[in-house]
């Protein structure tokens, strides 16, 4: 039970976040910040319906 009293440091968690951070890449890296993924472009559409 002594485990639940140990804890890692926060340079430890650190570098524990750093040696296991997962490169998202695709599609994660080209929808992150594309605004025209979101609608920017949507006033630019014409808006005439038949």
């Amino acid at each position: 039970m002594a485990v639940l009293e140990w804890q890692l440091s926060d340079d430890q968690l650190e570098r524990l976040d750093a040696v296991s951070r997962i490169e998202m890449g695709f599609p994660h890296g080209f929808l992150d910040g594309n605004r025209y993924i979101f609608g920017a472009t949507f006033d630019k559409i014409d808006q005439e319906r038949r």
